[in-house]
């Protein structure tokens, strides 16, 4: 019975030891507490904008098919997120991340081929049209 669990004992340690994962977060002792400590660096830099102010409205563009490609270029550059494309509407939800929303509707409306950009306030459900 001992024999039995020992050996159990020893299974669980090597399992638990084989689990451990190398890129996880380094721990190290602050003052008052233990803090996690990244293995690398950020790939980006921090926001120029409060996070919350940036994202209070998402845009949508509206371009011509001939432009979509000068749309995504646009919001890679400038770090924006693209939520959502309906192509059959030629149009990208897009939500800003590092500008201000106003900088960067007149941004997208720069593009040739850029038809419309509207801030899209957002609703939990489609409203439907009065009649």
């Amino acid at each position: 019975m001992k024999k039995l669990t020992a050996i159990a004992l020893g299974m669980s340690v090597i399992a638990l030891t084989a689990c451990q994962s190398t890129s996880a977060p380094s721990m190290t002792q602050q003052t008052g507490g233990v803090t996690a400590v990244p293995n690398h660096a950020p790939t980006t830099s921090k926001p120029s904008i409060d996070l919350n102010s940036a994202q209070a409205g998402s845009l949508i563009v509206y371009y011509q098919p001939n432009a979509k490609s000068a749309v995504q270029a646009l919001a890679s550059r400038r770090g924006d997120l693209v939520l959502n494309e309906f192509d059959i509407f030629n149009a990208m939800v897009v939500r800003p991340v590092h500008h201000d929303v106003n900088a960067t509707v007149n941004a997208y409306k720069a593009i040739a081929g850029v038809s419309k950009v509207v801030v899209h306030q957002g609703s939990s459900t489609p409203q439907m049209p009065s009649q």
